[in-house]
């Protein structure tokens, strides 16, 4: 609808008139035209969907965290970075985790907090512990007490169906050592190394060509980056085969050693085999860069590199010796199995093995056993309490003094 109006004309000037457009000038808009996005939404999407909305749910104890520190602390908390803090525990936990123990409790505690003292100053002690053990139980189980999840949607014969993944970025071990230690999860590394939807392959591969032209171009910060992300997967395969080899011990059959964990072994092979030559490398550039500069920050800062990639090696040479071990795991947990006698069921026959014996013995034998048996069949019996108001009332009355003899009795008189 237009208007045209002279605004030094009052409202109701009949010289002010509007002029209406016909019913049939309404246009209606047309509905968008989605015929070319089908592949961003629908079954097509749903897989790529999902791994997404995982990816993304991982930080969510990282953000519950950092929005919830000023409410669990105080004001004195406010300049802490619990992003940072959260990614050193599970970055500490990782490295420290080996394939038969994981990381003490407490020291992670001690890391966490210490890096909170760096981050506000004016924290006592006992505050910077409490920090730590707030981030470290906030990545094992959150700030409710149970694990972590979210909703992905998934497509079936019925339509779209919502479904809850569960999963934990830190678990809890009893140890013998330190009473309670952690291990990080799939999905903690994940969070930590950034390969959120990424095929394990190709970032492999492209990690290494990044890698080798890092090294040709002299950018030794940036490779020894490249190694420690490598130094993750190292501890990925190394979690997966230690899952695998103790579920063999549980049950081989519940193990796909016929193809599955095969795959695993000769991609974790691969894996070390590939990291070995690329490290050596590495160590000989930085060495070389070393022996060749005159600041001697220049030659610290080499040192802690060769320090980091020798870490990086240990963990490749750990995770070798795992490898060259593993099938003779599998064939000792196999053969501990099948020689294993079955599982014998025993079914007491009641009146043969119990009654008719007992039928046949004598009074003064059968009724000890008889009476023991009726006794725990028929419950606790009802034990008969004192009143405790009568006793104290009972208790408290005055003593009632009584003659020696008593009083005199009289003498009784006679009829005669």
């Amino acid at each position: 609808m237009t208007a045209t109006t002279d605004r030094s004309t009052r409202p109701d000037d009949p010289a002010v008139s509007f002029d209406l457009p016909e019913v049939n000038d309404v246009s209606v808009p047309s509905a968008p035209d989605v015929s070319g996005l089908t592949a961003f939404a629908g079954p097509a999407a749903a897989d790529s969907l999902a791994r997404r909305v995982k990816a993304v749910a991982c930080t969510a104890p990282l953000h519950d965290l950092e929005a919830n520190k000023v409410r669990r602390g105080g004001p004195g908390w406010s300049g802490l970075n619990c992003w940072e803090l959260a990614f050193l525990a599970i970055d500490a936990v990782a490295t420290r985790m080996d394939f038969d123990s994981g990381a003490p409790y407490d020291d992670i505690i001690a890391v966490v907090a210490a890096q909170a003292a760096h981050q506000v100053p004016e924290l006592t002690a006992d505050e910077c512990a409490a920090v730590g053990a707030w981030v470290v139980d906030g990545l094992v189980s959150g700030r409710t007490g149970d694990g972590f999840d979210a909703v992905y949607g998934s497509w079936s014969n019925d339509g779209y169906q919502a479904s809850e993944w569960a999963f934990k970025l830190l678990t809890e071990h009893p140890d013998d050592r330190s009473g309670v230690s952690l291990r990080a999860s799939d999905e903690a590394i994940n969070v930590l190394v950034g390969a959120l939807d990424t095929d394990v392959e190709s970032a492999k591969i492209a990690a290494e060509a990044k890698l080798q032209n890092l090294i040709d171009r002299g950018l030794l910060d940036e490779a020894v980056a490249t190694a420690q992300a490598a130094r993750y997967l190292t501890i990925r395969y190394a979690e997966a085969l230690r899952r695998e080899v103790a579920n063999t011990r549980l049950n081989v059959a519940d193990v796909d050693w016929a193809e599955r964990v095969p795959g695993i072994i000769e991609s974790a092979l691969d894996h070390v085999l590939g990291r070995y030559r690329s490290e050596r490398h590495i160590l000989a550039n930085i060495a070389e860069n070393r022996d060749a500069a005159t600041d001697r920050g220049l030659r610290e800062r080499a040192n802690q590199l060769i320090a980091v990639v020798k870490d990086c090696e240990r963990r490749h040479q750990a995770l070798h010796t795992r490898l060259i071990t593993i099938r003779a795991e599998f064939r000792e947990a196999q053969d501990e199995l099948l020689s294993r006698p079955p599982g014998e069921v025993l079914r007491v026959d009641i009146q043969q093995a119990l009654l008719v014996p007992l039928l046949c013995l004598p009074v003064s034998r059968a009724a000890p056993p008889l009476r023991r048996f009726f006794t725990k069949l028929s419950g606790p019996a009802d034990v008969v309490l004192g009143d405790v108001d009568r006793l104290l009332c009972e208790l408290a009355e005055p003593q009632v003094r009584l003659e020696h003899l008593g009083a005199a009795v009289d003498e009784p008189e006679l009829l005669t």
